[in-house]
């Protein structure tokens, strides 16, 4: 079975940071997320390479996968070829990051906008499987965004069971005093989804600013993208992953 196109351009961007093998061995995990049983050689790797006219440098040995690359090529093959909706594309994409942060990182999970609980219940799945907590913030406002009616009792009825790994704070999540509290502690993984405004968004991202990855809802919105999720990258000293076709981006520390 030969590299697809998406595996083709997944060799491109990363030549310069990982070896063929690893790459190699990164495509034949993802393939086998997808339940492709063939697996892809460092030959195949390396014969794609030289097609596209990518060179290894010819001193000195390629540098080790920087954390960057690393969650790029984690979250490249989540959710293709699988018969869902975008929305849970985008969830199998955050939970992925989540783990992959789990796995890297000591610390807890946040996440600021629940709305239903379905993201939170999966959420709580990772907390308990790595022992950590899970700091959940909603306001569940009537007349807010995507708040009707009904969306907390919802979260209530979905997170049962979870009171063990569940921290949950009805609160907005620009209140004073809840900043301070998530400002000291200890995070893996965060992921804002809360109001998508300009101001909303800037403080939930700097109220999460010392974790070592945050995911960023709904950056297809360009003001979002420009005014918060590439000034944050910037400023805040995070490499960004990102793909066009994705509503959301994530900002990892690349030290």
């Amino acid at each position: 079975m030969e590299l697809s196109r998406q595996e083709r351009i997944y060799v491109e961007e990363l030549s310069h940071t990982m070896t063929d093998e690893r790459i190699a061995m990164e495509l034949t995990r993802i393939r086998g997320g997808l339940d492709i049983r063939e697996g892809v050689t460092k030959e195949m790797v390396t014969k794609t390479r030289h097609a596209r006219g990518i060179k290894k440098a010819t001193t000195g040995r390629v540098k080790e996968i920087d954390k960057v690359q690393s969650l790029s090529g984690r979250l490249m093959g989540v959710g293709r070829g699988e018969d869902v909706s975008d929305k849970e594309k985008t969830r199998l994409r955050v939970l992925e990051a989540a783990r992959w942060a789990l796995e890297m990182y000591g610390g807890d999970l946040i996440e600021i906008g629940c709305h239903k609980g379905k993201s939170t219940v999966r959420f709580c799945e990772l907390a308990r499987e790595f022992g950590r907590k899970l700091i959940a913030v909603d306001p569940w406002e009537l007349g807010t965004q995507n708040c009707e009616g009904g969306e907390r009792e919802q979260f209530v009825e979905r997170t049962k069971g979870y009171e063990d790994v569940l921290e949950v704070n009805r609160v907005s999540s620009m209140e004073e005093e809840l900043i301070e509290q998530v400002k000291g502690r200890d995070l893996a993984f965060a992921y804002v989804d809360g109001l998508h405004t300009v101001r909303a968004c800037k403080i939930d991202v700097a109220t999460v600013s010392h974790s070592p990855v945050i995911g960023v809802d709904d950056i297809r919105n360009s003001l979002l993208k420009d005014a918060v999720y590439d000034v944050a990258a910037k400023e805040l000293g995070y490499g960004a992953v990102f793909r066009k076709q994705w509503r959301e981006g994530y900002l990892t520390r690349e030290d």
